[in-house]
C-alpha cells in the first residue's frame, strides 16, 4: 500500500518514510484460550481423557511399551506423543541442546482513545525495522465482556529474549521490558498510552533456526513422536500438528511434507 495512503488508513502509526506498507484485508485472529477449549471438548467428544494440572516425573521404554509417571499416576501406553513446549528439554534430553528457553514480556496498555483501536478500527499488526532485531506485534483493542480480561490494547516483541529455566522464570517486570515496549510506543504509535494496564511473562522454546521439530523421536522411532521448538509462533499450527502426530503415531507416516522439520538436521 501506498505509505500516504496507509497513514490516512492507520492514522494510529507514524509510519518511517524508508517504510514499506503491506496490508492483508482477509487476515484476522484467534483467540487461544477459546480455541484450546474447543480443542478439548471436541477431543473427550471422541473419548480423550484430559488430566491437567499433572506433572511428568520421566517416561521410559519398557520393551514394546512406554510408561509415563506423573507426580500423581504411572500410565503404560504403546505410543507416546510429547508435546512440552518449554519444557520439552528436559522432557526429551536428547534434544535439549536443540531447545533454547527464553522469557518474553507481553504487555496491555491503556489508550487515550479507545474507540481508534477497537476491533474494526484498529488491525492486526507487525513491524519490524533496522535497529531491533525480530519485530513488534498487537491487536486491536478488544471487548473483555466477549474476549475475557486482561483489558488494554496487547502488543510484544518476538524476538528471543533472555534465556531462562522455564522452573525458575522471573515473572516480575524489569526496567529493560518498560523500555523496550516504550521503544515502540515512541516510533510506531505515537502519544497513543501513558501507561501500562497489565504485563505477563510468557516463555518460547526456540530451535536454532526458529522451524519447528516434529518428527519420530531419534532412537524410539516406533514408540515416541516429538513437537518442540515452536519460537513462538507455533499456536497456528496446532490443528495440522496435531494431524501430522495422529498420522505418525497411528500410521507410522505422515503425507504431510514435514521432512524439513525433522529431529536430526541440526546433527
Amino acid at each position: 500500500m501506498d505509505r500516504g495512503a496507509a497513514a490516512n488508513l492507520f492514522s494510529q502509526f507514524s509510519f518511517p518514510k524508508s517504510f514499506d506498507v503491506l496490508v492483508e484485508p482477509e487476515a484476522g485472529f484467534i483467540t487461544p484460550e477459546k480455541a484450546i477449549r474447543l480443542y478439548a471438548t471436541e477431543a473427550k467428544k471422541n473419548g480423550a481423557i484430559i488430566h491437567s494440572n499433572e506433572k511428568v516425573i520421566e517416561w521410559n521404554k519398557i520393551g514394546n511399551n512406554v510408561t509415563v509417571k506423573t507426580h500423581r499416576h504411572t500410565y503404560h501406553a504403546n505410543k507416546l506423543i510429547i508435546t512440552a513446549g518449554a519444557w520439552a528439554g528436559k522432557v526429551i534430553p536428547a534434544i535439549a541442546d536443540k531447545i533454547k528457553v527464553t522469557r518474553q514480556f507481553v504487555a496491555w496498555i491503556k489508550t487515550r482513545d479507545d474507540k481508534k483501536f477497537a476491533l474494526n478500527n484498529f488491525p492486526c499488526w507487525m513491524i519490524a525495522d533496522d535497529n531491533k532485531r525480530g519485530c513488534y506485534y498487537g491487536f486491536p483493542l478488544l471487548d473483555t465482556n466477549k474476549f475475557g480480561e486482561p483489558a488494554g490494547l496487547k502488543l510484544a516483541h518476538h524476538f528471543p529474549f533472555q534465556p531462562t529455566d522455564p522452573d525458575n522464570v522471573n515473572r516480575q517486570t524489569t526496567n529493560e521490558d518498560i523500555e523496550n515496549l516504550r521503544y515502540c510506543l515512541d516510533n510506531y504509535l505515537p502519544g497513543i498510552s501513558d501507561s501500562v494496564l497489565h504485563s505477563k511473562i510468557c516463555l518460547y522454546a526456540n530451535s536454532p533456526d526458529e522451524n519447528f521439530i516434529i518428527d519420530k523421536l531419534p532412537g524410539f522411532e516406533e514408540n515416541v513422536f516429538i513437537a518442540c521448538g515452536f519460537s513462538g509462533h507455533g499456536f497456528k499450527f496446532a490443528s495440522v500438528a496435531g494431524e501430522i502426530l495422529a498420522d505418525l503415531a497411528i500410521k507410522g507416516k505422515t503425507e504431510l511434507p514435514i521432512g524439513f522439520l525433522n529431529a536430526k538436521r541440526f546433527s
